[in-house]
């Protein structure tokens, strides 16, 4: 299972994702890692990054990502626009019978991106105008 951590993101958040993967405590001594693809609607290929076991066998991944709609993709950071949809994906070689060696699974998220500024705030206010009864100014 891969999922945000949120299901809203804002420009100025940092963008943290989770995968639960029982399989994939390859070594029981130490810290294992996952490979996610993180990818927006501005930004289709995105990043791959490393998620991380947050403990010694405890198969919970996590990694944290920032996003920024003024610098390109690179790293641990992510180009996005107001408004985009975040995706996280994560392919699963290790599965359960009745699955062969072979199979795969592709297991994927969504979250939303919106903007810091409040809506009403994305509002031009005018002074008001005065017409008559045909039209014309006051």
């Amino acid at each position: 299972m891969i999922s945000f951590l949120k299901e809203l993101f804002f420009l100025d958040d940092s963008v943290i994702v989770g995968v639960i993967d029982v399989d994939m405590n390859l070594n029981p001594e130490s810290l294992d890692s996952i490979l996610a693809h993180l990818f927006s609607d501005s930004d289709l290929a995105g990043i791959k990054v490393d998620a991380v076991e947050t403990s010694v066998s405890s198969r919970s991944f996590v990694v944290s990502i920032s996003i920024s709609q003024n610098l390109p993709s690179s790293g641990n950071r992510l180009y996005v626009i107001s408004e985009d949809e975040l995706f996280a994906k994560y392919d699963d070689y290790k599965l359960p019978k009745p699955f062969s060696k072979s199979d795969h699974l592709e297991i994927d998220s969504l979250a939303k991106l919106d903007s810091v500024i409040l809506y009403i705030e994305r509002l031009e206010i005018l002074p008001p105008t005065f017409f008559n009864g045909v039209g014309g100014n006051l």
